[in-house]
């Protein structure tokens, strides 16, 4: 340790670094932030601005942290491995098995790759081929003109996607809170 470093600041993140109750705190925040960017959103629907619009992006962004957050929190929790796991973004298996249905697994997957890249950066690491085709969207061709659904880009934001963030978030939390007195 250094010796102009805070020792009172280093004793604080040492209790709640694994701290359940701290990491569910922090997921709470990021909903309700992205909450109020949906009503946002919503409310200029019909005549919709830039800044509207990118309030739907922007709360995708912060529900997928928050889903991040409250898997921490109950993966710290339920004690099922080693805590310094937390520390990665593999939030399905975090999460276990046992509380995720098919098409919960593959909405984590998609807000697993928006806090790892889709809503902080343009494109994932395009570097090489490989990554490059992690990340392919299917299309067909008609008349000579491409087309894809937009639905299927990895970094695309729907108010439905939303819709389903906020619901997985709310699945996870429940169980968190259940499993919280256990």
């Amino acid at each position: 340790m250094h010796k102009h470093a805070s020792k009172a600041w280093r004793e604080q993140g040492d209790l709640r670094a694994f701290d359940h109750a701290t990491w569910e705190f922090q997921s709470r925040q990021f909903c309700s932030s992205a909450r109020q960017l949906l009503v946002v959103h919503d409310a200029q629907v019909a005549a919709p601005n830039f800044d509207s619009i990118m309030c739907l992006p922007t709360a995708t962004f912060l529900l997928s942290l928050a889903i991040e957050q409250i898997t921490k929190a109950y993966y710290l929790k339920i004690g099922s491995g080693p805590k310094e796991e937390i520390f990665s973004h593999k939030m399905a298996t975090l999460c276990g098995e046992k509380i995720l249905s098919t098409d919960q697994k593959n909405l984590m997957a998609y807000a697993e790759s928006y806090v790892v890249w889709a809503g902080r950066y343009p494109t994932p690491m395009w570097t090489a081929e490989k990554f490059k085709e992690k990340y392919d969207v299917p299309s067909s061709f008609v008349d000579g003109i491409e087309h894809i659904d937009a639905g299927k880009l990895p970094n695309a934001a729907s108010r439905d996607r939303a819709r389903q963030l906020l619901a997985l978030y709310e699945h996870i939390h429940n169980a968190w809170h259940v499993d919280k007195d256990a």
